[in-house]
């Protein structure tokens, strides 16, 4: 499943400080899975890495109705 995933999402960053979390092995492990996809890193408190997120969102929403015009 997560080979094939082309996207990651990790939330809850604003944790990060609080927690036992090696963001920097996750993203290793998540690249050495998939190298060619993309990780978006979250925070719903703070609202870091939405915008990027709803972004990548919307593109891929529009590259999908292109395709099936």
């Amino acid at each position: 499943i997560f080979a094939r995933a082309e996207v990651a999402v990790i939330t809850k960053t604003d944790l990060l400080p609080y927690v036992p979390f090696d963001m920097a092995s996750v993203r290793e492990q998540i690249s050495s899975l998939n190298p060619n996809g993309t990780i978006c890193e979250t925070s719903s408190l703070k609202g870091d890495g939405i915008d990027g997120w709803v972004g990548l969102l919307n593109s891929r929403l529009e590259a999908k109705r292109q395709r099936q015009e």
